[in-house]
């Protein structure tokens, strides 16, 4: 990942020693991003967010219980809606014509069979289900989305910012390929940081006792990286930031000058 961009959050993922400091960045930034970005031009973002959040899991629980936890299903206008939530929030690509073509039925079967293996806790099954050759433009991504909605617990939404944060940290440098290969490490990575974080009993500002979830970890380190990019950190964050751009540009100045010592050493030799 750039240096000029993702500081803040690669910080957080790095130093973070409890759930509070996830929970409680998502507090101070989560919705004032959602609400610039949708003052910039990401027409109903609020309401799309509000969906994807808030009723559209409400609805799967709903959903479940009323059939007694043994069947679920995501209609073709869950998945209509958060496809428009995921280009809303992200990055726009061609794919809402494609979306819009699937077959209600069709939808609903596949995402019965993805929410069985979800609740079995069968990521990789429940994945590819959602993203094979059946639902058009439907690949890992927006099938992490759905099945965050689902399962948060288990399925962070693999959105750029920190899915390339977390395979750079992993050694996996370069662009994203969005495959299934890629949602696993991101998605075990997430959850081993779930492990380490959570902590009994603990309470962040909002008086928030439960474990963080997966979901909530992509998503603290999701805003914290937008709220970098549209300069919404706090005060106390810009100097931190500005510290830890200081001492990278330090490292590297010194970095170089070594090299540029070694070459003068080698051609010296040389001569």
């Amino acid at each position: 990942m750039p240096m000029e961009n993702g500081i803040t959050a690669l910080r957080l993922w790095k130093t973070a020693s409890s759930a509070s400091d996830f929970r409680d960045a998502i507090d101070a930034h989560y919705q004032a991003c959602i609400v610039a970005m949708e003052r910039a031009g990401k027409k109903e973002l609020v309401k799309l967010d509000n969906f994807w959040r808030k009723t559209f899991p409400a609805t799967l629980q709903r959903r479940q219980s009323e059939n007694k936890g043994n069947d679920c299903w995501i209609t073709k206008e869950e998945l209509v809606q958060t496809m428009q939530w995921k280009l809303a929030r992200g990055k726009m690509r061609p794919l809402m014509n494609l979306v819009r073509g699937n077959d209600s039925g069709t939808v609903e079967r596949i995402s019965r069979s993805a929410l069985i293996a979800a609740q079995k806790g069968d990521i990789s099954n429940a994945v590819t289900i959602f993203s094979g050759a059946e639902l058009k433009g439907v690949g890992p991504a927006t099938a992490s989305a759905l099945l965050a909605a689902y399962r948060p617990d288990l399925f962070p939404f693999m959105a750029d910012e920190p899915t390339m944060l977390v395979l750079d940290e992993s050694g996996q440098n370069g662009k994203l390929k969005y495959n299934l290969a890629e949602y696993l490490v991101f998605q075990r990575a997430i959850i081993g940081k779930c492990r380490e974080i959570n902590v009994p009993g603990e309470k962040a500002k909002s008086g928030t006792a439960r474990p963080l979830d997966a979901e909530e970890v992509g998503r603290a380190l999701w805003c914290l990286n937008r709220a970098e990019a549209l300069g919404l950190l706090s005060q106390e964050e810009q100097r931190t930031l500005l510290g830890t751009k200081r001492q990278a540009h330090d490292s590297q100045g010194v970095d170089g000058r070594k090299e540029q010592r070694a070459d003068r050493k080698k051609k010296k030799q040389s001569d």
